[in-house]
């Protein structure tokens, strides 16, 4: 886009013009002495948008208007922000008028479009004053508003592409085709991704079709005095699956303005909703498919906006000058939700395994992480090992390998137990069952196990303490309880403090010296620890020389020796289960 010109002057002169051609509907033929008033640019839009008000004279009598004008890189997303205003006003769908559409650009330098101003909260301060059930009502309004748009007759939209069969607009996923995506889909982060999207295009057919929005930043919805919903800014709208819109809904709305907990029950409910009100059926792989895509769009335009906001000027032109001083922050924000979504993205697509230890950097890791378990657990022949938080199965599988116990390996999550059965048997092993169960609520008799093991997954349960107490309950007396520990003054404890948007599962920060004493009161007691990954894991993945790893493997080993608590991703801990009679005495 060209640098605009827009003034007030350039502006009231247009309009005039405008009247005395006839080009206008909302201003009359005969409208005299036009003046523009309070012209201010609106922040933080990929656009440039002004809202001002516009005075004329007409029958003797002075008359006002409240109008945006808005700015456009391309005249083709002019003509179909202007088109589509126009279709969906015309059978009623709440949309501002559209009043303009000049696509010289000579004027103020980029096309334009010139609408109705509509006074209203957009969704993030509207939600600030609800209560918990006047939010659940708002998304039902939500679900409604987007049932009816997906119901509306797509013949409407002529002039917005069609797909030319079911498995079409699943297909062009990938972005391959798409201008806008094509410098950063080369990013590595991306690669992954993409091919996940292109092997399941053809599981998801669209059976009908209907008009999407695409954007679902809260901003562009306005909820008016009346409770209204209004929907702003159709520069991406096309037809498509309305899953897409759906899955946007999560990642624009729901996702950044509630804890993951919270947004996973707010969105079931919105969903839930939307179903009984749109009346489709929904093929649940296909929701999840396009929830990877829309993931995938939101994480494109997070690393694109992380990285235009290196650039100082750029920041100050998009925000304003004021807010350049705060470039580290903004940038951080950024960059943090971008990690938030591609974890996000990571747990949909991949098991955590292979999530978290794709590289041979990351697999050594892994290794060593594994080696201490075994260490500490020390599993003996025919013990019967609990695994809370089983995930992928790798430490079950490690268990199995190098001894004759038995393992029972337990998670919340029924796709966690099909990957880790998958890779049990991969490997042909036995001897081990496999449980859907909530680590806080153990479905066992009390002292049965003679070893548990609760790596990377305490700090992901609700109530920890409850699941320490379980713990405590099903395993014999003088036995192993193995488990991990945010490591004081680590870099993960110190990156959760600076954004907590980094904690995006809703992880629990422990003090360790506080988790000491707790362990303590519920029998156990601490009789070994050690650190884990004192060494950041991103250096793990800059390179795959053996040499280098092997430099890692070292000094890994020196810090662990060195500063045995601190600087060091958590601190795998050995506890025994005290004997009852013994502590009884004490």
């Amino acid at each position: 886009m060209k640098s605009s010109k827009v003034n007030p002057s350039t502006l009231a002169e247009y309009l005039s013009y405008c009247c005395a051609k006839g080009y206008s509907n909302f201003m009359p033929r005969k409208a005299t002495n036009v003046k523009i008033h309070n012209l201010l640019r609106l922040r933080g839009a990929m656009n440039e948008i002004y809202a001002f008000s516009t005075t004329f004279r007409y029958n003797g009598q002075d008359l006002l208007l409240k109008l945006i004008l808005k700015l456009y890189r391309e005249r083709e997303l002019a003509e179909k922000e202007y088109l589509t205003l126009k279709a969906l006003k015309r059978i009623g769908f709440p949309v501002p008028r559209v009043y303009v559409l000049e696509v010289n650009e000579n004027l103020f330098g980029a096309p334009f479009i010139i609408m109705e101003k509509i006074e209203g909260k957009n969704i993030r301060d509207h939600l600030k004053h609800l209560n918990r059930k006047e939010i659940l009502y708002f998304f039902e309004y939500l679900a409604e508003t987007l049932a009816k748009l997906h119901k509306l007759d797509v013949k409407n939209f002529s002039f917005l592409l069609r797909p030319k069969n079911e498995y079409d607009y699943a297909k062009r996923q990938s972005l391959k085709e798409e201008k806008w995506a094509k410098d950063i889909v080369k990013d590595e982060d991306f690669n992954w991704i993409i091919k996940w999207l292109e092997r399941n295009a053809t599981k998801c057919p669209c059976r009908c079709y209907s008009l999407l929005h695409g954007d679902m930043n809260p901003n562009n919805f306005l909820i008016t005095d009346k409770k209204n919903i209004i929907l702003l800014d159709w520069t991406w709208a096309e037809i498509g699956d309305p899953l897409m819109d759906i899955s946007y809904v999560y990642y624009h709305i729901i996702h950044p303005l509630f804890n993951e907990e919270d947004s996973v029950k707010i969105f079931s409910h919105f969903f839930k909703h939307y179903l009984r009100k749109s009346g489709l059926n929904v093929n649940r792989f296909s929701l999840r498919f396009y929830m990877v895509s829309a993931g995938l769009r939101e994480a494109i335009f997070l690393k694109y906006q992380s990285k235009r906001l290196l650039n100082p000027f750029l920041l100050a032109k998009t925000f304003g000058i004021k807010f350049s001083l705060f470039l580290p922050l903004v940038y951080w924000r950024y960059y943090s939700r971008f990690k938030t979504v591609q974890f996000f993205l990571k747990s949909i697509i991949a098991d955590y395994e292979t999530a978290m230890f794709r590289t041979l950097g990351e697999k050594i890791l892994s290794t060593m992480e594994i080696n201490d378990i075994q260490k500490f657990l020390n599993p003996q022949s025919f013990d019967l090992i609990l695994d809370v938080g089983i995930g992928s199965g790798r430490v079950t599988r490690e268990i199995l390998k190098k001894s004759n116990a038995n393992v029972i390996g337990l998670d919340v999550s029924k796709t966690n137990i099909e990957s880790a059965k998958t890779h049990l048997s991969i490997q042909n092993l036995g001897g081990y069952e496999l449980v859907v169960a909530d680590g806080q609520y153990l479905p066992f008799k009390e002292d049965v196990f003679d070893g548990i093991v609760c790596v990377r997954t305490l700090k992901y349960l609700k109530n920890y303490e409850q699941a320490i107490s379980e713990a405590s309950r099903v395993l014999k007396s003088g036995k192993v309880f193995v488990l991990d520990l945010s490591s004081p003054l680590g870099y993960e404890l110190i990156l959760r403090h600076i954004t907590p948007s980094l904690s995006s599962r809703g992880s629990h920060v422990f003090n360790f010296f506080k988790m000491k004493r707790m362990l303590k009161l519920y029998g156990f007691r601490l009789v070994d620890f050690v650190p884990l990954q004192k060494i950041p894991y991103k250096v793990w993945t800059l390179s795959k020389d053996h040499s280098f790893l092997k430099l890692l493997i070292v000094l890994e080993g020196i810090l662990r020796r060195i500063t045995p608590l601190l600087f060091s991703r958590s601190i795998l801990v050995k506890c025994v289960k005290e004997d009852k009679k013994a502590i009884s005495i004490k």
